[in-house]
């Protein structure tokens, strides 16, 4: 387990220091996050699929080196849609979120676990697809403003 949390770590930070950063620094970040939330999907549904151990440790470390770049890109999300005067607020909001979402996916994981080792991870499958879905929806509806309106709102 040590060892497999170690490589974890390892791809985690180096997927964060070169193509997280990269996205972030050099790409429309609300369309990449579609992108990597997709592939986070992928991964969690290979996660799934697979019964052998061998692949689904493959498949983990996969997932997890995706989701390394999807919370920066989500941060950045966030903070880039804050108003400066706000920005405090909507970060503490953001984190508050995240550490709620974080007590009730655990309370939820552990109860699924007991059903079914597996369903927990459909729950994570189930979770990157919406959120794939809203982030796609949510570019569509940014690239429909216009901005006059953007304008307005400053």
């Amino acid at each position: 387990n040590g060892t497999i949390k170690a490589f974890i770590g390892l791809i985690c930070l180096a997927a964060n220091a070169t193509v997280g950063m990269w996205l972030i620094n050099k790409t429309d970040i609300r369309r990449s996050s579609i992108y990597v939330y997709l592939l986070c999907t992928l991964a969690m549904l290979g996660v799934v699929l697979v019964d052998a151990a061998v692949p689904f440790i493959l498949a983990n470390v996969v997932y997890f080196g995706f989701f390394a770049i999807s919370v920066p890109l989500t941060q950045s999300l966030v903070a880039d849609n804050a108003q400066a005067k706000d920005s405090n607020l909507v970060m503490g909001y953001y984190n508050g979120l995240k550490s709620l979402g974080s007590i009730f996916g655990s309370l939820a994981a552990g109860l699924l676990y007991t059903l079914n080792p597996k369903l927990p991870f459909v729950l994570g499958l189930i979770a990157f697809a919406f959120a794939t879905l809203t982030a796609a929806h949510y570019y569509r509806l940014s690239t429909l403003r216009s901005p006059a309106v953007d304008s307005l709102e400053q």
